[in-house]
């Protein structure tokens, strides 16, 4: 059955009289009355503060988008050797246009995680539509990440101290100069990624072995069983992004290993617990 072109018109007519539109209106005023204010202020505020964030990186802007410094230029190099050869050429390549006259092996003197997620920043982007070049890809991407990595600081902080510990946490985290310093707009290194991949780890480690934790967010519990899977991905991949990554191993890593021992010493809310294991 075919529609004519006038009964198209009288449907749309009908869906857009005074009485729907009123009616649909209503229905989300309801909605949106069901949400408590306090809910509706606490992400107003951290929207708020992930937008000031995004503003102030992008305050070089006033003298152009441009790739800032001479390491950035090397992930730059190696994502349009990624994008034109293929994921596994990076490791292949030799860019003898960076050290004469030798030139630079990235497989010996990069992590490829930071080349590596500039190039899925870049196809993210396509793919939804945002016709982007491969440069402005990689300008853009240290504003992006580190707007991602205010929004990790505020749930780590959350899920230790509460909900007005991780706005504020953000919100320090937004103005921090040194973080400001390493995700401003074109300087597209490698901590930028590392530094929320970092705080990510931390986050899935006290998910994964915070009973406590779990047991509070009834809604998330579901998630909070694939937390130690999440950590163990963060802590391998995080070593291709930083170098920084060493730092972690031997402290969460240590951790580990007092938390399998079979009279492990785990610290509760009350106090520092023994934990009999058979």
């Amino acid at each position: 059955m075919t529609l004519e072109p006038e009964g198209i018109l009288t449907g749309i007519r009908g869906g857009l009289s005074r009485e729907n539109i009123s009616a649909r209106f209503r229905a989300i005023r309801k909605t949106l009355g069901g949400i408590p204010r306090a809910t509706v202020l606490h992400y107003s505020i951290l929207t708020l503060t992930l937008g000031l964030a995004a503003i102030i990186r992008l305050l070089p802007l006033r003298w152009g988008a441009y790739i800032s410094e001479f390491d950035p230029y090397f992930n730059f190099n190696d994502m349009r050797q990624i994008t034109s050869g293929g994921w596994q050429s990076w490791y292949a390549y030799t860019d003898f246009k960076a050290w004469f006259p030798f030139g630079r092996p990235p497989v010996t003197t990069s992590y490829p995680g930071t080349s590596f997620t500039g190039t899925l920043i870049y196809m993210f982007l396509q793919a939804i539509g945002i016709n982007v070049s491969l440069y402005d890809a990689a300008v853009y991407a240290p504003v992006i990440l580190g707007v991602f990595g205010v929004l990790v600081i505020y749930f780590f902080a959350r899920d230790i101290w509460g909900n007005s510990a991780g706005l504020l946490a953000a919100l320090l985290s937004a103005f921090s100069s040194s973080l400001i310093s390493r995700t401003d707009l074109g300087f597209f290194r490698n901590e930028a990624v590392g530094i929320p991949t970092m705080v990510m780890t931390f986050l899935f480690f006290i998910r994964a072995v915070d009973a406590n934790l779990a047991e509070g967010h009834h809604h998330l519990q579901h998630t909070f069983q694939h937390e130690p899977n999440l950590h163990g991905l963060r802590l391998g991949k995080l070593p291709i992004r930083r170098g920084g990554a060493g730092t972690l191993h031997p402290s969460t890593g240590g951790f580990e290993e007092i938390l399998s021992t079979p009279h492990a010493l785990v610290w509760d809310y009350d106090g520092v617990v023994p934990i009999h294991r058979n």
